[in-house]
């Protein structure tokens, strides 16, 4: 019921001109590659969806054709899905809100302007709450989050954001759902699964020596 999706760029080293660029963290820069897409569900964790050789025209469509792939073969949508900023743009978030068959909810990442964390930062500190969390990484961390909604780009209505300090970045990390239930404590825990994706695919990256 839930899933996290990803994608991951196979750079191209040869001469092959019909390839598109797209960007490499490992390199930092974009160049010709064969970008993938792949969603893992979290429990129990199983790499349900591939796709390769996708275009920059295919990239915004990547969610909906994996939900409408979903669907087909198992006549249900997912409940939840987590993703980083990369992966849709605003537009295609506000249509997981308007699925024919039900709302799909979902946690994505918020790219962080120079203005919007300058803003963020001016918030006095007793506006933000205080939570303590445990990750594989860290037990017992202690963050601050301000729950808040914000107008975002072709999406309709105000979605909500959880801006959180204490993730080991020095700028607030800043979180987007559609979901007004959960606390913002449990945003982060719920996302925290999706960087295991990340972690699978370089590990199979490596072993099967595709880069």
């Amino acid at each position: 019921s839930a899933f996290a999706l990803d994608f991951h760029a196979i750079p191209y080293r040869g001469e092959h001109k019909t390839l598109e660029n797209h960007f490499v963290p490992s390199k930092g820069k974009a160049q010709p590659a064969i970008l993938t897409c792949f969603a893992r569900s979290i429990d129990p964790p199983m790499l349900c969806y591939a796709d390769a050789d996708i275009t920059n025209a295919d990239k915004p469509d990547m969610i909906l054709q994996f939900i409408n792939y979903w669907k087909q073969i198992t006549g249900i949508v997912p409940d939840w899905l987590y993703f980083d900023s990369k992966m849709t743009p605003y537009k295609s978030l506000h249509c997981l809100n308007t699925y024919p068959d039900k709302k799909i909810y979902f946690i994505t990442i918020r790219r962080r302007g120079s203005a919007l964390i300058k803003k963020l930062l001016a918030v006095p500190d007793t506006q933000w709450k205080n939570a303590v969390i445990d990750t594989p990484q860290r037990k017992h961390q202690k963050i601050k989050y301000l729950d808040t909604f914000v107008k975002l780009n072709d999406y309709k209505g105000k979605c909500r954001q959880i801006a959180v300090r204490g993730l080991g970045r020095a700028r607030p990390t800043l979180f987007l759902t559609n979901n007004d239930e959960i606390t913002g404590r449990e945003v982060v825990l719920r996302y925290t699964p999706r960087n295991y994706i990340e972690n699978d695919i370089g590990i199979n990256v490596n072993f099967f020596h595709m880069d």
